[in-house]
C-alpha cells in the first residue's frame, strides 16, 4: 500500500476483489437465470456475456490492462519489473515528502498551472510537462485516440508542429487551473508525469526558446530591457542575443518572487504537483525509454502498431528535421504578425541550429559548419533546404557507433554553459527549484555546477 500524501483529496481506490464483485452483481443484473434452464444455456450465456466485456476492454481507448496495472511477473519482461521497482521507490518518495511538506503553506496554497491530457473515458492520463519529452507523449495521446489527419501506423509518424498546434477533438484537455477538474483527474485510472533535472531543462529550454529564434520578439526582448541596461538598439528591438546567465538570472528572480514564468521554464511541480495529484508513475527524462516501455505496457498500444512497419526513422534526425523546419518557418509566422523581419539573419539563425545539434549530441563536433556556402545562399528556404540535406547526410553516412560517441558531448556542453555563470544566479536557481530537487530526488547542488 502507498503511502498517503499530503495534499491530495482522491477517493481510495477499488481492491481487486471489489472490481471481481462489482463484475459478479453485473452479471446477474445482465444474466437473469429462470429456474430449471438447462446447463448448456447458462454456459452459453456466460460465455457471450464475458467475450462482450472482453471486447469492450480491448477497444483503442479501453486502455488499461484487466489486471488494473497488477504487473503479472510471468508475462512481463524482466526490464519492465525493474523499473516497476524503480517506480515503487520515486512513488514512496514522493509520499514521504509530501508528508514533511504538510505544514509549509506556502506550498500547499500553490495553485497548480498544468494540462492533462486524457483520453475519452479517462482510463489514460498525463500531465504535460514542456521540456520533458511532451512531444512523444502528445503523439501516443493522439495515436491512441486517432486524433490525428491521414495515415498514421505509429506515434512518431505524427509530425511535431501538428501534434503540438494541430486541433484536439478526441483527446481530452483537462485544465488544472480549476479546482474542480482536480477530483476529476484523482479519480481516473491510470495517471502519469515525467520529471527532468532542473538544470538540464533550463538549460534545453534556453536553448529551443532563446538560442534559437522562437521567443526572441516577446521573451528575448524583455530579459534585455530589465537585466541589460546598456543594451544597444538592435538588442533592445530583436532580442537576439540573450545569454545563458541573463536567461537563468531573469528566471529565478522571477520565481524567487513568486510570479510566473513561461511553462517551459517552471518548476515540474508547479504544474503537476504530486502532492496534490496521486500519479500512478513518475517518470524520468533520465530514465526516458524504461519509463515508457513501462507505462505503455499498461496499454494496448502493441496491437495497434503490430502490422507498423519495424524500420524506424533515426529518432535524433527526425527532431533535427522538425527543430530545422520550425525556426525557419516560424519567421514567416512571426513576420506576419508585424514583428521586426530585419531581425533574423538566415545564416544567423542556420549556424545556430548546426551548434545547437552539436551541443544535443546530435552532430559531433569534427562536423564543420558550411559557413562560407550557407552566407552565398540568399534564399531563405534554399538554406533550410541545404541544412536538411546536409544533416540527413551525415547521419546516414556515419556509423551507429560513431554516432553513440556524440552524445557524451550533450554532458559536455551542459557542465560548460553552468560553468560561466556566477555562483549567486547558480544558487538562485537551487533555491528556485527547491522543491523539484526535494519531490523528484534531484541533486540541488551538484559537483559538476558548484564545485570549481
Amino acid at each position: 500500500m502507498q503511502p498517503s500524501r499530503g495534499f491530495s483529496s482522491h477517493k481510495s481506490r477499488r481492491t481487486p476483489y471489489s472490481i471481481r464483485l462489482s463484475s459478479m452483481m453485473a452479471f446477474r443484473r445482465v444474466v437473469k437465470v429462470p429456474l430449471f434452464v438447462p446447463p448448456i444455456l447458462i454456459v452459453i450465456n456466460i460465455y457471450l456475456i464475458l467475450n462482450y466485456r472482453q471486447c469492450k476492454m480491448d477497444s483503442p481507448l479501453q486502455l488499461i490492462s484487466r489486471e488494473r496495472r497488477q504487473v503479472n511477473e510471468q508475462e512481463v519482461s524482466d526490464e519492465i519489473l525493474q523499473q516497476q521497482r524503480v517506480n515503487n521507490r520515486r512513488i514512496r518518495r514522493v509520499a514521504e515528502t509530501c508528508a514533511k511538506l504538510e505544514s509549509d503553506q506556502h506550498f500547499a496554497n500553490q495553485k497548480l498551472t498544468g494540462t492533462v491530457l486524457a483520453t475519452p473515458d479517462y482510463s489514460f492520463l498525463y500531465c504535460d510537462v514542456p521540456k520533458v519529452g511532451c512531444t512523444y507523449w502528445k503523439q501516443v495521446f493522439r495515436f491512441l485516440t486517432h486524433d490525428y489527419e491521414g495515415r498514421v501506423s505509429r506515434p512518431e509518424e505524427i509530425p511535431r508542429v501538428y501534434a503540438h498546434f494541430g486541433p484536439w477533438t478526441k483527446t481530452q484537455l483537462i485544465s488544472l487551473t480549476e479546482k474542480e477538474n482536480l477530483e476529476k483527474v484523482n479519480n481516473a485510472d491510470l495517471k502519469f508525469m515525467i520529471s527532468r533535472d532542473p538544470y538540464a531543462r533550463l538549460w534545453s529550454g534556453y536553448l529551443d526558446k532563446l538560442y534559437l529564434p522562437d521567443f526572441w520578439w516577446w521573451l528575448g526582448t524583455k530579459v534585455v530591457a530589465e537585466n541589460r541596461p546598456n543594451a544597444n538598439a538592435d538588442s533592445k528591438k530583436c532580442g537576439h542575443d540573450v545569454t545563458f546567465t541573463e536567461f537563468l538570472q531573469f528566471t529565478t528572480e522571477k520565481l524567487l518572487k513568486g510570479k510566473t514564468v513561461d511553462q517551459h521554464f517552471s518548476p515540474n511541480y508547479a504544474r503537476c504537483n504530486p502532492c496534490k495529484i496521486n500519479f500512478d508513475f513518475i517518470g524520468k527524462m533520465e530514465t526516458f525509454g524504461a519509463d515508457t516501455k513501462l507505462i505503455l505496457s499498461h496499454t494496448n498500444i502493441s496491437k495497434m502498431t503490430a502490422h507498423a512497419s519495424t524500420v524506424l526513422e533515426d529518432r535524433n534526425l527526425v527532431e533535427m528535421k522538425t527543430l530545422t523546419i520550425y525556426n525557419f518557418d516560424i519567421q514567416t509566422r512571426l513576420t506576419d504578425l508585424g514583428k521586426n523581419s530585419d531581425c533574423y539573419n538566415q545564416a544567423d539563425i542556420a549556424e545556430r541550429l548546426w551548434k545547437t545539434f552539436q551541443f544535443n549530441g546530435y552532430l559531433g563536433d569534427e562536423e564543420e559548419f558550411p559557413y562560407e556556402e550557407i552566407q552565398n545562399i540568399q534564399n531563405k528556404d534554399l538554406i533550410k533546404q541545404s541544412i536538411l540535406e546536409k544533416i540527413v547526410a551525415i547521419r546516414t553516412k556515419t556509423p551507429p557507433e560513431v554516432m553513440k560517441t556524440w552524445t557524451d558531448q550533450r554532458d559536455i556542453y551542459l557542465h560548460k554553459a553552468y560553468s560561466n555563470v556566477p555562483m549567486k544566479i547558480l544558487k538562485g536557481v537551487r533555491d528556485a527549484y527547491k522543491r523539484d530537487f526535494e519531490l523528484f530526488d534531484y541533486e540541488s547542488e551538484p559537483d559538476y555546477i558548484f564545485k570549481r
